[in-house]
């Protein structure tokens, strides 16, 4: 059988990357980036004061894929110049 692995890769019983099985993976970060970039100019464009907003992160850390796109949109939204205090993490699973 031949197997593709798509966002996550296949590990071992030893907890080492399977090399032999191809992974094909999206640019996580890159996307998160720029949903935070946009998730900004939104704001802007409603007219949102920074000082009375704050951003629900909903994180599912356990998922590399999720927690690359979670911190890339909120790292571009700290470099846009939203405060890092008013953004609250929020697991999916508790």
């Amino acid at each position: 059988m031949k197997v593709i692995a798509v966002d996550d890769q296949f590990v071992n019983a030893k907890g080492k990357p399977m090399d032999t099985v191809p992974l094909v993976m999206m640019a996580a970060t890159k996307i998160g980036e720029r949903q935070g970039q946009e998730l900004y100019k939104e704001m802007q464009k409603r007219g949102w004061d920074v000082k009375e907003s704050a951003v629900m992160e909903i994180t599912a850390n356990e998922l590399d894929t999720a927690r690359r796109r979670t911190t890339g949109s909120m790292d571009a939204l700290k470099a846009a110049g939203f405060p890092e205090k008013q953004i609250y993490q929020v697991p999916t699973k508790i």
